[in-house]
């Protein structure tokens, strides 16, 4: 198989990449296309998770590129040239695809999805297609960190009985690892440790010469500051 595997989100610096419905639109449409383009991504050939903070996956096609697709936080493609995107604050972006290339998918988790199955129900739809988790490469991208993800009330209750190894406590506050979380439900399923990357940046904190390198909803409160997550499957004959 001679595809290539694509994949990037964007940062601070690249502007805001809106939600699906914005009053800026045509500055965040611009972005959009910079940010797919950055990638070797026709805009027209990208499909979106209308992202619910919810656990339902979706397998698309080129049928679908343009499209927001309904009460999705995952999608997965097996057509060269279809973008596949979400956008996030502080909820992981997981980007993943198997050895031989010819697979993508890409995940919006939050602390609520992880809960309710996201990454099972994203599996699930990979065996459906004959990929095993052991013939999955799997990265992350920036999130909210352990270190400035303080929890309480129902996401405490439920990660301090299900998950207390990704749990800290400081100064009596809980605090969660997201990215712990990911990883422990990857190795359950038989990811091979080795085909797993943790992007290491938190999105509330991270900083770089110019300041804050991420957008954070939790640090900020603003709505439509998001970053564009895509990956795609590019065909040798682009490359």
């Amino acid at each position: 198989m001679n595809n290539q595997i694509r994949f990037g989100i964007s940062r601070k610096e690249d502007g805001r990449m809106g939600v699906l419905r914005t009053d800026d639109a045509q500055h965040i449409s611009n972005r959009r296309r910079f940010a797919s383009l950055g990638l070797g991504v026709d805009p027209s050939k990208i499909a979106t998770a209308n992202l619910t903070q919810g656990c339902k996956a979706a397998i698309v096609s080129e049928k679908d590129c343009g499209s927001v697709i309904s009460d999705t936080d995952a999608l997965i493609t097996q057509t060269p040239g279809v973008g596949l995107r979400i956008f996030t604050q502080d909820c992981v972006p997981i980007f993943f695809h198997d050895l031989e290339k010819t697979i993508v998918g890409i995940i919006h988790a939050g602390w609520r999805g992880l809960k309710t199955g996201i990454i099972e129900n994203t599996f699930a739809l990979n065996q459906e297609l004959g990929v095993s988790a052991q013939n999955l490469k799997i990265s992350t991208g920036p999130a909210i960190g352990q270190c400035c993800f303080e929890i309480d009330g129902e996401e405490a209750d439920y990660f301090l009985s299900r998950h207390p190894s990704c749990t800290a406590r400081n100064n009596g506050k809980t605090y969660l690892s997201l990215q712990s979380v990911i990883n422990d439900k990857l190795l359950l399923h038989n990811v091979i440790p080795d085909n797993i990357f943790i992007n290491p940046d938190c999105t509330f904190c991270a900083k770089d010469y110019s300041g804050y390198k991420y957008f954070s909803w939790r640090r900020d409160r603003q709505i439509g500051a998001t970053h564009a997550s895509i990956i795609t499957i590019l065909p040798r004959s682009r490359i």
